[in-house]
């Protein structure tokens, strides 16, 4: 591949990129009007100073847009691994966070309260127990730490109830959409149960019907 002479100083060691991303390859019609440009640039200095920093200021603007590139796939990675877009990333990312860390609190507190050791028929230590482990419960399925403060209780629950409102588009609820996941939305006894986008397609029933017009033996007992 013959290069003019006039580019060989100046060809960026790094690759390039257009704006939208794609890689220009060397020798080509684009990457000939990308050195074109840029030696038209560097002609117009009048001091070899001026020429140097026009040179450098390419290189690390040239940088820059590849260091973006890369933040932008892996954020587009990081939304595809959680399932949905990336405006929504965040919230997907904090309520995944919650939820780990509310299951794991909740085995915690009740590992330690129905291991607790009792010393024969205390009904009184019983009675106790009980009425920590549905105290436990409320605050639990609230959306709150059982240590918290009334307060900052309070305060969550707010939180938590206006992030409810955010609108979520069409295409994130398709991107979001678990077919083969079981219908939360049923459970009573659950944080999520009155959010209406939550509601999951059944899973087909795995029992085969027969659905041919032969006559057969009724099992129906009269």
């Amino acid at each position: 591949m013959f290069i003019p002479y006039k580019y060989r100083d100046i060809i960026p060691k790094d690759p390039l990129y257009t704006d939208t991303g794609d890689y220009i390859r060397p020798g080509s019609r684009l990457w000939f009007t990308y050195m074109c440009n840029l030696h038209r640039r560097i002609s117009s200095a009048t001091t070899s100073q001026e020429r140097k920093y026009l040179l450098q200021s390419e290189q690390e603007r040239e940088r820059e847009t590849r260091e973006l590139l890369q933040k932008e796939q892996a954020i587009k990675a990081e939304a595809r691994y959680y399932g949905t877009s990336v405006h929504t990333l965040s919230r997907r990312r904090h309520a995944s966070k919650m939820l780990t860390g509310k299951t794991r609190h909740f085995h915690e507190r009740m590992n330690y309260l129905t291991t607790t050791p009792l010393k024969g028929n205390d009904v009184i230590r019983h009675a106790e127990l009980n009425a920590e482990m549905e105290s436990f419960e409320l605050y639990y399925n609230s959306g709150v730490n059982f240590n918290e403060r009334s307060k900052q209780a309070t305060r969550k629950i707010r939180k938590e109830k206006e992030k409810k409102k955010e609108i979520t588009s069409d295409d994130t609820k398709e991107l979001e959409h678990r077919p083969k996941k079981r219908n939360t939305a049923l459970v009573a006894n659950n944080f999520f149960h009155t959010d209406e986008d939550r509601h999951k397609r059944n899973r087909p029933s795995e029992v085969s019907v027969d659905t041919t017009a032969v006559a057969g033996p009724s099992r129906i007992k009269f």
